[in-house]
């Protein structure tokens, strides 16, 4: 921030420097500072740093919009006999008027001022140095540099004095010469090398206004001095090559100034200067012994638009020396100007813009410019031929241009139509003709014809005021009107007496002038009466309408119509577009000789016609239809017919689909809308019938169940998947609850399966399914005694059973074997058998059937008694 503070910080991200020159007294040579945004004082780079703001390789200018910037409030300055320093991406600020923005001292290398934007400043860039301590590798490219202020001398934008190798590019100088004001000797200068050889100065813009101006020396200049008592002897010019740049506002758009020795191998070319008094502008200065300019190229170059002052040569091109006494030897060898774009045809003529000036002259006698002593001087191979000179060959002063030897000037001009596209052959059009004039009253005597240049018209003594409108054959010529046979007093539009002549000269691009006369004559003409009586209203679908109007003149009258949206006209043929008020006006215009215009306006209602929707019969549907697309023949206007229901619970409708919601009866309403021509159609209405669809109940159950089954589950669907319920008509074989059968007993179980139907559909006829109940068979029944052996004769054993099924269905037991016996469930064996004996007993049990099961008998169970 500029503050002063030891510089002991430690030059990182998280603690950086405070201060630029904080980090150049820490750093060391070959170190690269990056500094943020923000406000510094100025410093001293006394060592090979690269200092980076935050906006390198980022180009200024006009509306460009940088990051923010790192700026710097004060000078920046570059020590001498330094070795690689980089100062790039700031702005340069100072708080109050200043020297020199950033200054370079001699005799540095690989020095590069880049993409700054420098303002405020006495000159924005300057190095120093001389013929034994000159610069070398200098690139100064891409900086901004504007709002300079001012010195005893003005203000530089670009200052390098004494450079080798050195790039001057793509920079843009931009500075008003009015603001501030320039007093006395103050000027404002673009670009300047002084002393320079291998320069290259390419695709700068300097712009000192729209305006050339002589307090704008120069946009950019290359000079040489010598014997220099401050600065010393400059070194010789060579090898400056300034091509592509944009150039205006100045006295000098690219000026080689005091050419003190030999300057060689120079070349201008591409360049464009605007509004200025010199495209380029190559002097030296009263050498008597050796050529000054050498090998001089200015090609492609386009010098064309220049101004001219008091006390200004102005030219496209400018190669001469300016000598006290006529000089000894040839000052120019080799000068070549060719395929430029030149401002005349005109060579050395006084008083005049001039495409090229060549020669020696004496500027100090009295009576400069117009009084101009050209010296007799050698000029060698000046080859100035196929420039662009106006379009025509150069026109030369013969006593000037005869003290100039060895050129080839005069007759030399060839415009190659084959090379139009190229720089300096672009050929000026030479088309001064009018392809119209309108008037905006009157009829013009003759008619109009390009080669015809006079012409008449008479109006009305009442008017004051006319216009004449004239329609130029080329764009790119100019056109001005003036009031008169002569004089430059420009035509506003008003008449003066009877009669008033009017100018209209047209300037053509090279300068061929051509001037049409339209002499306007007033007269006092009688009126007229117009009689319009057309009908009141018509229907917009009336075809035509034939309009008839009368002037007691007799002259015919005209018929138009300041409504064509709602009506237009064609002869006396009206034609309705559509319903509104149509006002026709029936005009006469007169003539030349005795009646003077009428006109008068009638209003005709255009009325909109009745249309009809005819032959609207949608199709009835079913709960379950699609979409319908509805349609009705719509009436003779150009709106559609639209559709609409009031019946939303029933159906809806979309554009033209009608949708179904539910059963009943849907009610369509038809319209169509008033357009232009018609009125609205009467609504038409439609009831349709949206019916239930029926519905079939598929219901197949099992043929047989088992009495035992503890249930079963009933299906059965309808139309559209609704539940189906069902019921049992002999409830004392099977129950129903739900989906859910339950057998009861053996027998015809009947089931009824129904649906009452829904909003989509009708109730279903029943549906009736008998189901066959069979007796099931019992679990398996056994003799359950567990002791069957070693019972005695005559003790009762009492039987038991387990398993079968069913409730109430008694157990019975049967016995095969000798002697032995049943009696209220006890197996006993008679007394009478054998004594000793074993008596071997069969029992088997039986359980009665029931509603639900058959029978059951075990197995035979045999039981052992010991007779004893």
């Amino acid at each position: 921030d500029g503050s002063s503070v030891a510089c002991n910080d430690l030059g990182t991200e998280a603690d950086p420097f405070q201060s630029v020159q904080c980090a150049i007294d820490v750093a060391t040579s070959g170190d690269t500072i990056r500094v943020k945004a923000g406000t510094y004082a100025g410093f001293a780079v006394n060592k090979a740093l690269t200092i980076l703001g935050p906006n390198d390789e980022v180009a200024p200018g006009p509306g460009i919009e940088r990051s923010p910037e790192a700026v710097i409030e004060s000078a920046v300055s570059i020590s001498s006999a330094l070795d690689g320093v980089t100062l790039s991406g700031f702005s340069l600020a100072p708080t109050s008027a200043a020297g020199v923005g950033v200054s370079v001292g001699s005799n540095t290398e690989n020095v590069s001022i880049t993409y700054n934007d420098i303002s405020g400043f006495d000159q924005g860039i300057r190095s120093e140095g001389n013929a034994l301590n000159f610069g070398s590798n200098m690139d100064v490219s891409y900086n901004y540099i504007h709002g300079l202020s001012l010195a005893s001398f003005g203000s530089y934008a670009i200052h390098l004095r004494n450079v080798k190798n050195v790039t001057v590019s793509d920079n843009i100088v931009t500075d008003s010469v009015t603001s501030p004001v320039l007093t006395g000797s103050q000027m404002r200068r673009g670009i300047l090398l002084r002393g320079a050889q291998d320069a290259v100065v390419s695709n700068n813009t300097v712009d000192f206004g729209s305006t050339a101006s002589t307090k704008a020396y120069y946009a950019i200049s290359i000079a040489q001095l010598l014997n220099d008592g401050v600065n010393g002897n400059d070194i010789s010019v060579s090898n400056v090559q300034i091509t592509g740049n944009t150039l205006s506002g100045a006295v000098n758009g690219i000026n080689f100034l005091d050419l003190g020795a030999r300057a060689t191998n120079v070349e201008i070319e591409g360049n464009t200067a605007r509004d200025v008094f010199v495209g380029v502008s190559f002097k030296s200065y009263g050498q008597s012994g050796a050529t000054v300019v050498q090998e001089l190229l200015v090609q492609r170059n386009d010098f064309s638009d220049i101004a001219s002052a008091s006390g200004v040569l102005s030219a496209g091109v400018q190669v001469y020396s300016i000598d006290v006494t006529p000089p000894a030897v040839s000052e120019f060898e080799g000068v070549v100007v060719q395929g430029n774009k030149l401002p005349s045809n005109r060579i050395n003529q006084l008083s005049q813009i001039n495409g090229l000036m060549v020669g020696a002259i004496n500027p100090f006698a009295a009576g400069f410019p117009n009084v101009l002593t050209f010296y007799a001087t050698d000029i060698t191979d000046l080859d100035a031929r196929a420039n662009y000179w106006g379009g025509e060959v150069p026109t030369t002063d013969i006593t000037r241009q005869a003290n100039v030897a060895g050129a080839m000037l005069a007759g030399s001009y060839s415009d190659d139509p084959s090379k139009a596209g190229q720089p300096g052959f672009w050929p000026l059009s030479t088309d001064a003709n009018l392809t119209d004039l309108s008037l905006s009253t009157g009829t013009l005597t003759p008619v109009f014809a390009s080669e015809t240049t006079n012409y008449t018209v008479r109006v009305p003594a009442s008017f004051t005021s006319f216009a004449v409108t004239p329609t130029k054959s080329d764009t790119k010529a100019s056109m001005a009107q003036f009031v008169g046979a002569s004089g430059t007093t420009p035509f506003t539009g008003e008449l003066g007496g009877r009669e008033t002549i009017i100018r209209v000269v047209v300037t053509a691009e090279d300068g061929t002038t051509k001037t049409y006369r339209v002499t306007v004559t007033r007269f006092n003409f009688t009126p007229q009466i117009i009689t319009f009586t057309p009908v009141a209203s018509i229907t917009a679908t009336t075809a035509t309408y034939a309009l008839v109007a009368s002037a007691n003149s007799g002259l015919p009258v005209a018929f138009s119509s300041t409504t064509n949206e709602i009506c237009t006209v064609s002869g006396t043929t009206l034609t309705p577009v559509k319903a509104g008020l149509c006002v026709i006006t029936a005009s006469q215009a007169g003539n030349d000789t005795y009646y003077a215009p009428a006109s008068i306006n009638k209003s005709i209602m255009i009325t909109r016609a009745a249309q009809t929707i005819t032959l609207f019969n949608p199709a009835n549907m079913t709960a379950l239809s699609s979409p319908q697309t509805l349609s009705a023949p719509k009436g003779l206007g150009s709106a559609p017919v639209t559709f609409s229901t009031n019946s939303s619970g029933v159906c809806s409708i979309d554009g033209t689909s009608l949708t179904v919601v539910a059963a009943g009866t849907c009610v369509v309403t038809a319209s169509q809308a008033e357009d232009g021509r018609y009125a609205a159609a009467n609504n038409v209405t439609r009831s349709i019938t949206i019916s239930k669809v029926a519905q079939t109940i598929v219901f197949t159950p099992v043929a047989s169940l088992s009495a035992a089954a503890p249930s079963y589950a009933l299906t059965a669907t309808a139309g559209d998947g609704a539940t189906v319920a069902f019921a049992s008509t002999t409830p004392l074989v099977c129950t129903v609850s739900g989906t859910t059968l339950t057998p009861v007993k053996a027998g015809t179980c009947s089931i009824t399966a129904s649906q009452v139907g829904n909003a989509t559909y009708q109730a279903a006829t029943n549906v009736s399914k008998s189901i066959t109940i069979n007796l099931a068979s019992q679990a398996t029944l056994t003799v359950s005694n567990s002791n069957t052996f070693a019972f005695k004769k005559g003790v009762p054993v009492t039987l038991t059973s387990s398993g079968g099924s069913g409730t109430g269905n008694a157990v019975t037991f049967s016995v095969r074997g000798t002697g032995c016996s049943i009696s209220s469930g006890a197996l006993t064996v008679a007394t009478t058998t054998r004594p000793g004996s074993l008596v071997s007993c069969s029992v088997t049990a039986t359980r009665a059937g029931n509603a639900s099961y058959l029978p059951a008998t075990s197995a035979a169970k045999n039981f052992f008694f010991q007779n004893r």
